[in-house]
């Protein structure tokens, strides 16, 4: 069996049954699927990487753009940077349709200092939310990440009773030290496919929450500019008056347009 080597720069052996489960949840048919792993299956070599898998199958979903941006979910999300503010207010949204009323930056005193805290979520309990955002695929939030969420609960907590729960919320996957850290103080985590049935990638699919760094046929500059101008979300992008996009966004009536349709298609 071949070996594939991850963007971390781990091997495992190539997995068939992976690249049809994720385009089968992308949306891709069975004669669609079957077709796109019988040309990877056709340029396997020992030693190669992710990257160029992701790209064979990216060249068969040409056709069908929208199937193609849900496959690529997880670097659609590392792309909502270069710093971690957006992907901030992207998860902020993600809990608003999940029924959390939400705060961002929220400046609270802990025992000697201020401390900015990144969400404010509340529903049946108050939660004090971390956001670890990376933008490169292999990276992971560690143990580290977890204890420094847990201290700065802490902290915001020893003056008052500002928050019920702790929660580390991610783009990337924990490992599973974290993850053990998180059950035995009570630290809530939500990341790209953990805990299972409430994973970012679940909960994001679920609602069809899906970024607008998904858009496979708009430009990298059009995608900043709607990012720039607070619109994350494709959903708010079709929701939108195309006038009030312009104003917004300056953007062209065509370009807007152009993502307006694509953003419909992965929608469906």
């Amino acid at each position: 069996m071949v070996d594939v080597v991850k963007f971390s720069g781990e091997k495992e052996k190539f997995n068939p049954n992976k690249i049809l489960k994720t385009l089968k949840r992308a949306g891709a048919s069975r004669e669609q699927s079957r077709r796109i792993l019988k040309d990877v299956e056709s340029s396997l070599k020992d030693g190669i990487t992710t990257k160029e898998i992701l790209d064979r199958v990216f060249s068969g979903l040409r056709e069908t753009p929208g199937i193609a941006a849900k496959y690529d979910l997880k670097r659609a999300l590392m792309a909502l940077g270069p710093g971690g503010y957006t992907f901030e207010k992207y998860f902020a949204e993600v809990l608003k349709h999940y029924g959390y009323e939400v705060k961002i930056n929220q400046l609270i005193k802990g025992k000697r200092i201020m401390q900015e805290v990144d969400v404010v979520a509340k529903k049946d309990s108050t939660y004090m939310v971390e956001c670890k955002y990376y933008n490169y695929p292999g990276n992971y939030a560690s143990t580290k990440e977890a204890m420094y969420t847990y201290a700065r609960f802490l902290d915001t907590n020893s003056r008052m009773h500002n928050f019920d729960f702790p929660w580390l919320a991610t783009n990337t996957k924990c490992s599973w030290s974290a993850i053990e850290y998180s059950k035995g103080v009570g630290l809530k985590i939500t990341s790209w496919k953990y805990p299972a049935k409430e994973s970012l990638q679940r909960l994001v699919e679920a609602k069809k929450l899906y970024p607008v760094t998904v858009l496979k046929t708009a430009s990298k500059f059009v995608k900043q500019r709607l990012l720039d101008s607070g619109i994350i979300m494709i959903n708010t992008l079709m929701e939108m008056d195309i006038s009030e996009l312009r104003r917004k966004a300056n953007l062209s009536e065509s370009e807007l347009k152009k993502a307006i349709l694509e953003a419909r298609q992965i929608s469906v």
